[in-house]
């Protein structure tokens, strides 16, 4: 079963920060907002992906306090992802690639929600889903990768 609600956001009212340069938001206070909306809309599923185009990821990586070498998001190829693939070119290109969030909704706290990038998407539109294929947290063989710790006060990516 696939739930899906469209988002829209314009880009240019994000510093280089990512925060939002009249409300002074986090970015990913607005994606935690939305991740609420869908669970308001959706009450019986959660949101357990976000699709987006590159320019998204970016804003959001600098939301998150991320480094140079750090990146959000796995690619989408012709709308599937390919894990394996994507670790060994993380590890090719040294990168590491954040592939998930964890969740803000309380019922499902334990939930990630997972990352994709598609550059077939507009700037300013964002694809929050819920996707049953998806419910294990692991889309791809072995084991599960965990989800980006948050700190949840300040809404920075924390180390464990």
């Amino acid at each position: 079963m696939v739930v899906e609600e469209v988002y829209n956001y314009q880009p240019l009212d994000y510093d280089i920060n990512g925060r939002h340069k009249e409300q002074k938001t986090s970015f990913i206070s607005t994606i935690y907002d939305w991740e609420k909306d869908f669970n308001n809309k959706n009450p019986y599923v959660y949101a357990n992906e976000l699709i987006a185009n590159y320019r998204t990821m970016l804003i959001m990586e600098r939301a998150l306090g991320l480094e140079e070498h750090q990146k959000c998001g796995v690619d989408l190829i012709e709308g599937t992802a390919d894990y394996e693939a994507h670790l060994e070119m993380d590890k090719y290109n040294k990168t590491q690639t954040v592939m998930a969030l964890a969740t803000k909704v309380k019922e499902s706290s334990e939930e990630a929600i997972w990352l994709y990038r598609d550059e077939n998407l507009a700037d300013g539109l964002v694809i929050i889903k819920h996707s049953s294929s998806n419910d294990d947290g692991n889309e791809g063989e072995g084991d599960p990768v965990p989800a980006l710790p948050i700190d949840p006060e300040t809404n920075i990516w924390r180390e464990k």
